[in-house]
């Protein structure tokens, strides 16, 4: 009965977010977030990021994003500064340069729902801190 209540109430919030009803995607992914194990609630926690930046909530879209990023052990500082973007930045460019682009465009294709979820986050987050010129952007990118 979980995984039928998760994927109905997952199939709702989707529904709502297409049908642009902000306040139900809110209350489905809400339920879920609640009730659920974390790593089964990224989904939902996708939607309610994109449902705060479609409303126009981009600091609380960017904050939970964050705090999800967080959760899933991800080193975000609570304020980025200029020297923690740089070492940063640098870090993903010594990391990524270690393959070459199809590597890169092969693995997308082969990522478990987890991994999917979990870019589609960092995607939603990137998208509302680009909205207000967050200095949270480059990290979330990297």
């Amino acid at each position: 009965t979980y995984d039928l209540c998760l994927k109905l109430h997952e199939g709702a919030a989707l529904s709502s977010s297409a049908l642009r009803e902000e306040n139900r995607v809110s209350m489905y992914a809400n339920d879920i977030t609640i009730n659920a194990i974390f790593e089964d609630s990224l989904l939902a926690e996708y939607l309610l990021i994109r449902s705060l930046s479609a409303s126009g909530q981009y600091q609380q879209s960017i904050a939970r994003g964050l705090a999800v990023l967080r959760q899933l052990k991800i080193d975000i500082p609570a304020t980025p500064s200029p020297e923690v973007v740089m070492l940063t930045m640098k870090q993903t460019e010594k990391e990524a340069s270690i393959y070459n682009f199809s590597q890169i465009s092969d693995c997308q294709r082969r990522v478990d729902s987890k991994t999917r979820n979990i870019l589609k986050l960092v995607d939603a987050i990137s998208t509302a801190c680009y909205q207000i010129g967050s200095p949270f952007l480059p990290l979330v990118a990297c």
